[in-house]
């Protein structure tokens, strides 16, 4: 499918953790953390902003691709993530071009 530009911009959120050995020696307390961090992104999907998110095999980097309105909205989709507001996640935005996707997974 070719998707034609609509009035809310695609964009990257690329998440990293606080360290690079985060999946095996995270404390309880992450763990309940990053636990709010996936209901948080279940509820972007409620809300129609997700598209899709997931992780590498070795947790080094994570995405999401969101919709929102302009730059400053994407910021504050990944500014709101219970993980980044913690710090154990580091996060990043960048405008996507999203050029081709598959109708239904």
């Amino acid at each position: 499918m070719i998707l034609e530009r609509t009035r809310m911009e695609h964009y990257l959120i690329r998440y990293r953790p606080c360290r690079d050995t985060f999946l095996n020696d995270s404390t309880d307390e992450e763990q309940a953390v990053v636990g709010k961090h996936f209901e948080y992104l279940q509820s972007l999907i409620t809300e129609g902003k997700l598209i899709l998110a997931g992780r590498t095999d070795d947790a080094e980097v994570g995405i999401a691709v969101i919709k929102a309105d302009n730059d400053s909205h994407a910021e504050e989709i990944l500014a709101s993530d219970p993980a980044v507001k913690s710090g154990i996640f580091l996060g990043s935005v960048k405008l996507f071009r999203l050029a081709l996707m598959k109708e239904k997974m």
